[in-house]
Order: structure tokens, then sequence, then C-alpha cells
């Protein structure tokens, strides 16, 4: 079994993997993306706080 086999396998298992309950993917996907949208906005506003304070 050559190493694309392999890596092909892998990528059909956890495909199916994550059709198999796709309420649970979708519920993840939300959270994840939420949470890395708080986290941009919270770096986001944190730069921009400090630009303003060091400029003033």
């Amino acid at each position: 079994m050559s190493a694309l086999d392999r890596s092909r396998y892998l990528l059909d298992f956890a495909v199916s993997s994550l059709l198999r309950r796709k309420g649970r993917t979708f519920g993840l996907l939300l959270v994840f993306s939420a949470l890395v949208a708080l986290v941009g906005s919270v770096l986001l506003f944190g730069a921009a706080f400090r630009r303003e304070a060091f400029a003033a």
C-alpha cells in the first residue's frame, strides 16, 4: 500500500465520520467559527486601542 493510498483511506474515513453526524459537525463548525471571529475582533480592537493610546 502506497502513501497515497493510505492518505486517501484516511481522508475517506474522516469525511465519512463527519458526514455520519451532520448536526454535531455543523454545531462544532459554528462554535469554532464564532470563536475565531471573537478572538480576531478582540485582537483587532486591542491593536486599535494601543495605536490610539500612543498617538494621543
